[in-house]
């Protein structure tokens, strides 16, 4: 019962940390250019490398590892498009940024 508290506890202060961040953070922004584009003022690698661990995420992985087991070792291929895919979002997407 003591273990239930402490994983209670880490979740309480993850959701009151991420609200403080939250309101801490929308106080500088003004419009919406700062909200969706921080008003231009990031850099295109550091834009690129966010879209990167945003697609990179533990659904890709995931993915890749049910459809292998699912399917077979025909969708490793699957992996390599994934990868193929992210390089093309850092140059098209996140160059012009």
């Amino acid at each position: 019962m003591e273990g239930n508290y402490l994983v209670i506890g880490f979740i309480m202060f993850f959701v009151v940390a991420s609200i403080v961040i939250t309101w801490w953070t929308s106080r500088t922004t003004t419009s919406a250019s700062d909200f969706y584009v921080a008003g231009k003022g990031v850099p295109w690698i550091q834009v690129g490398i966010a879209m990167l661990g945003s697609y990179l995420s533990a659904a890709s992985f995931l993915g890749c590892a049910g459809d292998l087991g699912v399917v077979g070792i025909d969708s490793v291929w699957m992996s390599v498009g994934f990868f193929g895919g992210y390089i093309s979002l850092l140059f098209l997407i996140a160059g012009p940024l």
